[in-house]
Parts: C-alpha cells; sequence; structure tokens
C-alpha cells in the first residue's frame, strides 16, 4: 500500500458520501426536479407526428412557471431533443440528414407531496409505454 494513501480515501469517501444526498439539478427552484422532468419525456414523449418514437431531452433552455399552489405546479419547459434510436436517415458517422432534432415545448404537471415532487402528466405527443419497435 502506497504511504499516505489511509487519508486519500478518507477524502474520496467522504466525498462520494456527501453527494448522497444530492437530487440532480433544480428546476422552477425544485432540487431534482430537471431530472425527473427529463425522465418522464423520455418514458412518454413523441415527436414530430410520432416519426421519433424515443427522443431525450438534450438541452432546456427556458422554464416559466404557470402555476404553482400547494399541491400542485404546472411549468412550461421549452427544450432540444434528439432522437439518436429512430432518427436518422442515412447510416453514415456524420449524420448529414437527421430527421429528429429540434427545438420544442410542453407544459409539464408535478404534484407536490411531503418532500418530494412527482411529474404527472404532460402536454404534446405521448405514448403510454416506450416502443423500440421499428
Amino acid at each position: 500500500m502506497i504511504a499516505g494513501s489511509k487519508p486519500l480515501h478518507a477524502a474520496l469517501l467522504l466525498i462520494l458520501l456527501s453527494g448522497c444526498g444530492y437530487e440532480g439539478p433544480e428546476l422552477a427552484g425544485i432540487p431534482g426536479l430537471q431530472t425527473k422532468v427529463r425522465a418522464y419525456y423520455r418514458d412518454h414523449a413523441t415527436e414530430k407526428n410520432g416519426s421519433c418514437r424515443a427522443p431525450e431531452m438534450r438541452g432546456i433552455t427556458q422554464v416559466d412557471i404557470l402555476e404553482d399552489n400547494d399541491d400542485e405546479m404546472s411549468i412550461r419547459v421549452r427544450y432540444y431533443f434528439r432522437d439518436d434510436e429512430f432518427g436518422d436517415i442515412d447510416d453514415r458517422p456524420w449524420r448529414l440528414f437527421d430527421r429528429c432534432t429540434g427545438f420544442a415545448s410542453r407544459e409539464f404537471t408535478v404534484e407536490k407531496r411531503d418532500e418530494n415532487t412527482i411529474v404527472t402528466g404532460m402536454t404534446g405527443e405521448f405514448r403510454k409505454t416506450r416502443d423500440w419497435s421499428r
């Protein structure tokens, strides 16, 4: 064992344990909500009239709080999406004609339960389950 590695291991362990309470990036002032909105979108959304069946939110460009009360919050999210599963028209590495990318916006409904928030709905095109068949 390398001399002096015990303090290094202890410091690394302390850093790892201190991150355990991290819920992810905040959205509309709620810690972890960005991760939950992106996951809900990933699991339910389609884009471009259903031709993009597995889009992922790659970046959020704007968030507006439409309604906020004790039990529920409604937000409008503007985002950039990309579908790597169904989006490419050609198989070239540089993906010259990728049809499933773009900017869009949706409204999300967030339910507040004690210390937890749950995304319960969104506007726009969506599917009930993830469909991986072409």
